[in-house]
């Protein structure tokens, strides 16, 4: 028996990259949100930022990383300080394993000379490290035209072009080649922001709120093209801006309420 072709996979792929960014970046020129991460291009501070983010949403990360910039403002600072007052200052805040990697960082930059390399494989060598972190400096610290790949995402353009994978998402050549497409035609950095903020605004896991999406006219899940896996009542009533007059008893179950909620 033949592997049967998935319809449509291929189908429009370059000339729905270019829809998507055109109406994601018009979208989050009025919806983008604002850390203090984001106001610079520094690659310490950025790096910084991301070994922060990794699995804390970002507005708790934001009193954590201006006390510590404050108090380490340059990576040379930061080479020079000492483990346990980087420990005292992340402490509170409950990131003892970031304590941690800021301590090895901290080591790791002195063989630097407190620079941040622009190098990926020297970059990748520096303790806590990973593709994403790396991809993360290179794009939004250097500027260089990488996709930034996590969970979130991924999780948009495997939705907007219907794919389904076995494996991690973001191991996924055909999701790698797609965000690639999508950071290396121009502005990557806020091509690779304004998915992060949809992904964390609208289209969430579990349920999306597709109603206010700027991608659900072509979206191959959440009401465009071909079937969609979103449960329409829940598109349509999320959103006080399409339903302004919905009773709120009208929303019965959780996750109507969770939706209405998110869209705010």
């Amino acid at each position: 028996m033949g592997v049967r072709a998935r319809p449509r996979a291929e189908e429009g792929r370059p000339a729905g990259v270019r829809w998507l960014k055109s109406r994601l970046l018009r979208w989050w020129e009025k919806n983008r949100r604002h850390f203090p991460w984001r106001e610079t291009s520094d690659p310490y501070r950025v790096l910084v930022a991301e070994l922060m983010l990794r699995r804390t949403r970002a507005p708790q990360v934001v009193p954590v990383y201006t006390g510590f910039i404050s108090e380490f403002p340059d990576a040379k600072s930061l080479a020079l300080a000492s483990g346990e007052r980087i420990r005292e200052i992340l402490r509170p805040f409950g990131l003892e394993k970031r304590a941690g990697d800021m301590v090895l960082l901290a080591r790791a930059l002195r063989d630097h000379a407190g620079r941040i390399p622009e190098d990926p494989d020297l970059l990748r060598s520096l303790p806590g490290v990973g593709d994403y972190v790396a991809s993360a400096v290179l794009c939004f610290a250097f500027g260089h035209p990488v996709p930034v790949a996590d969970v979130n995402t991924c999780r948009v353009v495997c939705r907007f072009f219907g794919i389904t994978t076995a494996r991690e998402a973001r191991r996924s050549g055909e999701v790698r080649a797609i965000l690639q497409a999508i950071a290396a035609s121009g502005h990557a950095r806020e091509s690779n922001l304004a998915l992060m903020d949809l992904a964390a605004s609208i289209c969430r896991p579990g349920v999306p709120v597709c109603a206010c999406c700027p991608l659900e006219q072509r979206c191959r899940k959440g009401g465009g093209p071909g079937r969609s896996r979103v449960p329409r009542r829940y598109s349509w009533v999320c959103c006080p801006a399409v339903r302004p007059s919905l009773p709120a008893r009208r929303l019965r179950s959780s996750s109507q309420r969770w939706a209405m909620k998110a869209c705010r």
